[in-house]
């Protein structure tokens, strides 16, 4: 009697370690997996099996070990990389997923949305040395060279915002979209006036400026060796970006980011770039061969950049 209970015993706890050895090594041996892309609508394959995964984050529960993933967007360069899932664990995954560029030839001709500048009212016209409108067309500024001020306003009414005086031309203006800020430049003389405040600072560069534009929130300029220099008006400065760029044949795609291109001295090849002025940063999107660009448009509504070519073709690259 005693001995076929000790023998039941012995077979409970063998049970017992039995399901606990099953449970450590095949249940709770597993660890999580999670996986972020900042993107929607992608396709996970785990070990060539796929989850169910289209958004973030991206969480399903692995055997620990090394795993095969590989992940697809349309659009997006593939990742298939090895990953190791530890027992008990988190293992966080964010892949440098990458757009691809694809330029093509256009289908359609791109609409110029640029509206013709005004010309000056009869009534500033004769005594204006040089003129800008805002982006609405509805406020112009001008320098009254009876006077020497800069002045402010429409055909109804116009105020003093700052003094100008011995100025000949030519003279250029450069008005912020914000309207805020007015550059004037002469030469290698650079006026920075505050509209709001009628405040004008002075500054003279050791060369002078080839290229000048107004971004939604930045000033860019270059000198002749195409070199780029951001301006700052808070502190009246322009300072090197230390990097080359064609501001001429450029646009903002958004708020921050400057997009154009550049063509080899061979005219073999077109590198269709970006460019962060708030970081600094450039980024190649593209290089295409045996392509010559002579003129880029660019479409907010549907965000496609379209390149003319010396052929009179378009091609277009959506964003």
């Amino acid at each position: 009697m005693k001995s076929k209970q000790k023998n039941k015993m012995v077979f409970g706890l063998s049970l017992i370690l039995a399901g606990a050895v099953y449970v450590w090594f095949f249940p709770l041996n597993k660890g999580t997996f999670e996986l972020n892309t900042d993107l929607e609508g992608y396709r996970v394959l785990m070990d060539g099996e796929e989850l169910l995964c289209t958004y973030d984050p991206c969480n399903t529960r692995l055997k620990t070990g090394e795993h095969l993933l590989l992940i697809q967007k349309e659009g997006y360069t593939t990742i298939s990389e090895n990953i190791w899932i530890d027992r008990g664990k988190v293992t966080q995954v964010k892949p440098p997923l990458k757009r691809i560029y694809i330029l093509k030839k256009s289908e359609t001709t791109p609409q110029d949305n640029k509206k013709p500048s005004r010309a000056i009212p009869d009534a500033f016209g004769k005594k204006a040395l040089a003129y800008v409108w805002n982006e609405a067309q509805t406020r112009l500024i001008f320098l009254d060279k009876t006077d020497e001020r800069i002045k402010i306003g429409n055909e109804q009414k116009v105020k003093p915002i700052a003094l100008l005086k011995n100025i000949t031309p030519p003279l250029h203006f450069y008005w912020s979209s914000n309207e805020k800020w007015l550059l004037a430049q002469k030469n290698n003389e650079l006026y920075f006036i505050d509209i709001i405040k009628s405040t004008r600072h002075k500054k003279i560069l050791d060369f002078e400026p080839q290229n000048i534009t107004w971004g939604p929130g930045e000033m860019l300029m270059l000198n002749k060796g195409n070199e780029l220099f951001h301006v700052g008006f808070e502190n009246q400065t322009v300072e090197p970006a230390n990097m080359e760029i064609n501001l001429s044949q450029s646009v903002w795609s958004d708020d921050e980011t400057l997009l154009y291109f550049v063509s080899s001295p061979e005219k073999t090849k077109t590198e269709i770039k970006t460019y962060n002025p708030g970081t600094n940063t450039m980024i190649t999107l593209t290089v295409k061969f045996d392509l010559v660009v002579s003129r880029i448009e660019f479409d907010k509504t549907n965000k496609t950049a379209y390149f003319k070519t010396d052929d009179n073709e378009w091609y277009e690259l959506k964003l």
